[in-house]
């Protein structure tokens, strides 16, 4: 990872978009109510993967957040609002970086760095 301490919210890596150095990918977030919102970052962002167009999409990712608060929804499930404008300055497609995941979703220093695979099948766009 970089030298960003965390935490980072799990994304997942569904296709490569530009050669143009260092490499573009397009990104999903899910978040809470399984809205997908769409990304395109630089590869050395959302990976240490080393990946080209002829990788296998798509790939487990994160991006670098910031936690706004806490809470819980009402299944009582834990839930976090992050941004991610902070601290690369990253923000969806459509210029949302605010977004309301579940905690799980979140990779956090201290715990484990075992990136969780999102499953877009079951998602609405």
């Amino acid at each position: 990872m970089t030298a960003f301490v965390g935490p980072y919210i799990c994304i997942q890596i569904t296709r490569y978009v530009d050669a143009a150095f260092p490499g573009f990918v397009e990104c999903v977030l899910i978040d809470r109510l399984e809205h997908a919102w769409s990304f395109v970052e630089k590869i050395p962002v959302v990976t240490t993967a080393h990946l080209s167009p002829d990788s296998s999409y798509p790939q487990p990712g994160y991006v670098a957040c910031t936690i706004i608060s806490r809470g819980h929804d009402e299944s009582d499930r834990a839930i976090v609002e992050i941004d991610t404008t902070r601290p690369w300055l990253i923000e969806s497609s459509g210029g949302t970086s605010r977004f309301q995941v579940f905690a799980d979703q979140l990779i956090v220093p201290g715990e484990s760095m075992q990136l969780t695979e999102v499953n877009l099948s079951e998602s609405s766009s």
